[in-house]
């Protein structure tokens, strides 16, 4: 949810501090990305200056990023389960492991060749040939898919048992897994394991094209923020009375919505009382106006509680 701290929690010398605020699984909430409007305060005290078009010295007008590790946990704690990470599509810096399955020596060679046409349809041959060129000898071969954002498509040609493989990525959290046995080598086909869903899906070798992976990456990240905005949505309660509010902390009901007017002292008692504090206050404001929760007075503005971390 995006909206702005409340002046309790605005970083000391901003004018206005904004954040997003993610609720994870636990019914908890995590501050994730916020960013402070410092406006002259920093800059006079510090002494910063610019030339203007004017030709005049003025003081500059600051901002702060807190882009961070915390980023990465909220994508960690929002998506993830028992059986390890899950990325989404777009972030994964691996997209695609290709674990071919054999148990005879004469199965390999058939296997592995099915194998590198896949990567080669959806990486392109002279990235493949690039790979074998850069990792000779390698039994990880890492294959660029996408220039622009760096991810690649893994073969995975260790000497070890698929069930091992497949664990191994899936604690990694890469996104798809194309399973290549030799039964499939004669029909034509993989086995596509999606991280995300546990869904599992037959494909021709022939479908296999940059255009139908683009798809299926724009499907499976789409489904992600689907699940991950229902569980927010599910996971959201309005309350009409500091009894109410009090209840749906203690029970961890994730973001507690109500009308609040702004109040430092408020604030405190609050969360000395249910460790509950504002997690944000809305953008999106639902307009009109409603009795404070905690003090009775009228206020246009509604405000997200919960207990973080």
């Amino acid at each position: 949810v995006k909206g702005r701290k409340p002046a309790s929690e605005k970083f000391p010398g901003a004018d206005t501090t904004y954040c997003i605020e993610a609720l994870m699984q636990d019914g908890k909430a995590l501050q994730a990305g916020p960013s402070h409007n410092l406006g002259q305060n920093f800059a006079k005290a510090f002494d910063i200056r610019f030339l203007g078009r004017d030709n005049q010295q003025h003081f500059a007008v600051t901002t702060s990023w807190g882009v961070s590790t915390r980023l990465i946990g909220a994508l960690i704690m929002t998506h993830s389960e028992d059986e390890g990470l899950i990325l989404p599509p777009r972030m994964a810096p691996t997209l695609g492991a290709v674990v071919p399955i054999y148990r005879k020596e004469e199965e390999k060679a058939s296997v592995l060749e099915f194998c590198s046409k896949l990567i080669e349809q959806l990486c392109g041959g002279e990235r493949l040939q690039a790979a074998r060129a850069r990792q000779s000898g390698r039994e990880l071969l890492s294959v660029f898919c996408d220039s622009t954002s760096t991810q690649s498509m893994v073969l995975d040609m260790r000497d070890e048992r698929p069930v091992e493989k497949h664990f191994h990525w899936e604690q990694r959290g890469v996104p798809f897994r194309f399973e290549v046995g030799p039964r499939d080598v004669e029909k034509g086909t993989f086995v596509l394991q999606i991280r995300a869903t546990g869904e599992k899906r037959f494909v021709a070798l022939a479908d296999a094209t940059p255009t139908w992976f683009c798809q299926l990456v724009g499907e499976i990240q789409q489904a992600m923020l689907d699940k991950a905005r229902a569980f927010r949505d599910q996971h959201t309660v309005d309350v009409t009375s500091y009894q109410e509010l009090r209840e749906a902390l203690e029970r961890r009901a994730g973001f507690v919505r109500c009308w609040f007017e702004e109040d430092r002292e408020a604030e405190a008692r609050i969360k000395e009382e249910t460790k509950g504090t504002v997690r944000c206050i809305p953008f999106e404001q639902p307009g009109g106006g409603g009795k404070c929760v905690f003090s009775g007075k009228d206020t246009t503005t509604q405000v997200l509680f919960s207990v973080a971390y």
